[in-house]
C-alpha cells in the first residue's frame, strides 16, 4: 500500500506577518505549519525550507536509487558497502 499525501511540489509561505511558517502544496493550499519552540523565526523558516526540499526531492531520489543495480548478496570488498548504503537508503525512505 502506497501512502497518500498532498501533491508536491511543496513551497514555503514566508509571510513576515506570521509567527509560524506554513508549507503549501502544489495547489498552494495550506498543508502544514512549522512552529519552533525557541521562537526563533529564522530557525522556523530554515526548518520549513529543509522539509520542503526533502519532500520535493524524495520521489526523484528514490527513483534514482531504484535504477542502481543492487547485488548486495553478490557484492564483496569495497563495493559491498556501497550497495548496502543503497538498500539502507531505500529502506529508510520506506520505499524498499
Amino acid at each position: 500500500m502506497t501512502a497518500q499525501h498532498t501533491p508536491t511540489p511543496y513551497s514555503v509561505d514566508d509571510n513576515p506577518r506570521r509567527t509560524r511558517v506554513r508549507i503549501l502544496n502544489a495547489d498552494s493550499a495550506w498543508t502544514a505549519t512549522i512552529e519552533i519552540a525557541s521562537a526563533n523565526t529564522q530557525e522556523a523558516k530554515d526548518t520549513a525550507a529543509f522539509i520542503v526540499r526533502a519532500c520535493n526531492a524524495h520521489d526523484d531520489l528514490v527513483a534514482a536509487l531504484r535504477v542502481v543495480d543492487c547485488r548486495c548478496a553478490a557484492a564483496s570488498g569495497r563495493f559491498a558497502a556501497i550497495t548496502c548504503i543503497r538498500c539502507a537508503a531505500l529502506a529508510k525512505a520506506g520505499a524498499a
